[in-house]
């Protein structure tokens, strides 16, 4: 790896289909994703077959929910020299936190799925989670279902 931590987010609203899960492999491929941050997985809590081919993802870290809703993960590549610190995540197919170390420098990943309603509550009351647990430097990776078009301005506490 050369020093450049290449991570890549994608809602990819489900992986129930081989071709989809394909594509995703070949589009971290292409942009030589050391991270790989999905949110929508639509995941069952009792479906433990590999997201992604185990043979390039090493590390996955994933938080469930239903087949038809949400899901998070986020998968190292098996290439990525890494120390992992700790892992956080939420029962609700919401969040996951994952604090490495990775160069001898300590990162904080968090990937969030935002729920459509209630987002300002939600991101609230998860960055004040994040703040707490986070370490080193922080990359924050997900969806927000937030437009653009309408001013949400809010203020966090030391978030700014």
């Amino acid at each position: 790896m050369d020093s450049t931590l290449k991570v890549l987010s994608l809602n990819v609203n489900g992986m129930a289909s081989n071709t989809k899960r394909y594509k995703i492999m070949e589009l971290a491929k292409k942009m030589k994703a050391d991270i790989l941050c999905l949110q929508e997985t639509h995941r069952a809590k009792v479906n433990n077959k590999p997201l992604l081919s185990p043979q390039h993802w090493g590390l996955k870290i994933e938080s469930k929910a239903t087949n038809k809703a949400r899901g998070v993960a986020i998968l190292c590549n098996r290439n990525l020299r890494l120390e992992i610190l700790n892992w956080k995540k939420d029962n609700d197919g919401r969040y996951v936190f994952l604090k490495v170390k990775i160069m001898q420098k300590i990162f904080t990943i968090p990937n969030i799925y935002c729920p459509n309603k209630g987002q300002k509550k939600f991101i609230r009351k998860t960055l004040d989670r994040l703040q707490s647990y986070s370490e080193g430097e922080t990359i924050v990776t997900g969806d927000f279902n937030w437009s653009l078009k309408t001013d949400h301005s809010f203020k966090l506490s030391k978030w700014g």
